[in-house]
């Protein structure tokens, strides 16, 4: 079958059952059309894999459903400051810092490459794997990045090159 006779079949026979389903899991008929949005320009997007898909309706709901959770978190972190980081909120594995440390260190201290590479993680909660496929890296790399980045801020509190906000040392 042509490709985009596939999507409109696909299209046609999912369209309001998915639509319910997203009223369903957002409690809220704005954001629902907004994900339907969203899922089915995804899905015509990739409607060349679509076709051979096993199940594309499944996929269509996996992608709706993940569509909705990024966009929830997105909008539950929009108006997210470091200043609004509690004390103690953020765990760095070993250590835990507290939240003046942590905005210094993500204000002055690091590459904006990295502050957005912690602040996807540790701030706004994406896994591992949601942040390698949003960079288009493999679970591997972003687990090192962040290791290394961590390890970077322990060398800067250490060294004295981060004060805190009376002017000493971390």
């Amino acid at each position: 079958m042509e490709e985009n006779a596939f999507f409109e079949q696909l299209y046609r026979n999912t369209r309001e059952a998915l639509l319910q389903y997203l009223k369903r899991v957002s409690g809220r008929e704005d954001w629902a059309e907004d994900i339907l949005q969203d899922t089915y320009l995804e899905a015509y997007q990739r409607r060349g894999m679509l076709t051979a898909h096993p199940n594309p309706a499944g996929w269509l709901y996996k992608t709706a459903l993940n569509l909705y959770r990024n966009a929830g978190r997105k909008k539950e972190n929009a108006n997210l400051s470091l200043e609004a980081v509690p004390e103690g909120a953020v765990s760095w594995g070993e250590s835990r810092y507290e939240s003046a440390e942590w905005r210094l260190t993500m204000e002055e201290s690091l590459e904006e490459k990295d502050r957005r590479l912690l602040g996807r993680y540790y701030l706004e909660g994406y896994s591992v794997r949601e942040i390698a496929e949003e960079y288009q890296l493999t679970e591997g790399c972003i687990r090192v990045r962040l290791l290394r980045i961590r390890r970077r801020i322990r060398v800067l509190c250490q060294s004295g090159e981060v004060k805190n906000e009376k002017g000493g040392n971390l």
